[in-house]
């Protein structure tokens, strides 16, 4: 059993400015490389309208990851696992559709 206290901090992903990096360069960096495209393109306050959208991506990503810093790791992890795993280890199922070898394959709960 645990006798030390756990800091919450070390398990929390790390956030820069309020999101993930990967969040980040998703985020502004399709948004910037458009703006550079539209302000040698056009009117360079045209590159206004890229940035306004990336901010407000930026916004929603910062507000999803206040809710819960791992929401997007958990969606991705059940991404990959959904056509694998099964959480119900009791119900007979056809073989492609088993749980995969040492991940509670037949284990009564």
């Amino acid at each position: 059993m645990r006798t030390s206290v756990v800091n919450q901090a070390l398990l929390a992903p790390r956030l820069n400015n309020g999101v993930t990096n990967k969040a980040l360069g998703l985020c502004w960096g399709p948004g910037a490389f458009i703006a550079l495209l539209v302000a040698t393109e056009a009117n360079p306050w045209y590159a206004v309208i890229p940035f306004s959208l990336s901010f407000a991506g930026h916004a929603a990503l910062r507000w999803a990851f206040k809710k819960d810093p791992l929401i997007f790791a958990m969606y991705t992890r059940y991404a990959m696992m959904a056509k694998r795993y099964h959480p119900e280890s009791r119900e007979t199922l056809p073989a492609p559709f088993e749980r995969p070898h040492k991940v509670g394959r037949g284990l009564r709960m």
